[in-house]
């Protein structure tokens, strides 16, 4: 598995102006790539690793994820279930075997949920009034 950071070539995030919480972090993260490319290379790396061991073992991903959170994560069914549910649905792994690309169908889907919920707020907590772009915010070009 090859993986590399070049935040030059493609890798973006939202504009640093925008009110969202969300974005203004993005923007944080979008110049900690460009600051530390090699950290930024391994870390995202391991979380492909990571992607791959739960795709290929669940139970054992689940009971790790568990064990090292024990104060948050006390419903081991529902971490089950999310993880089943992640693997089945292929948000870890695309049905075509690529192991972390994100798929904007499913992003948009998952977006305007939140948004007709009203689960989206901006940086003062109101619901958003607007629906976002969410092709901003996301992009699969930090994968090599």
């Amino acid at each position: 598995m090859r993986t590399s950071i070049s935040p030059k070539d493609g890798c973006r995030s939202p504009p640093s102006n925008s009110r969202l919480p969300s974005e203004r972090a993005a923007s944080k993260r979008s110049a900690f790539l460009s600051a530390n490319p090699k950290a930024a290379s391994a870390f995202i790396e391991a979380t492909l690793r990571g992607y791959q061991f739960a795709v290929d073992h669940p139970q054992e991903a689940g009971d790790l994820l568990i064990a090292s959170n024990k104060d948050a994560l006390t419903d081991p069914a529902l971490i089950h279930a999310s993880l089943k549910m992640l693997v089945d649905g292929h948000f870890l792994r695309s049905q075509s075997g690529v192991i972390g690309t994100i798929d904007k169908a499913k992003i948009e889907a998952m977006g305007a949920y939140l948004f007709t919920a009203g689960i989206l707020r901006d940086a003062d907590g109101k619901a958003l009034k607007e629906r976002p772009d969410f092709e901003g915010y996301f992009s699969n070009a930090c994968l090599g």
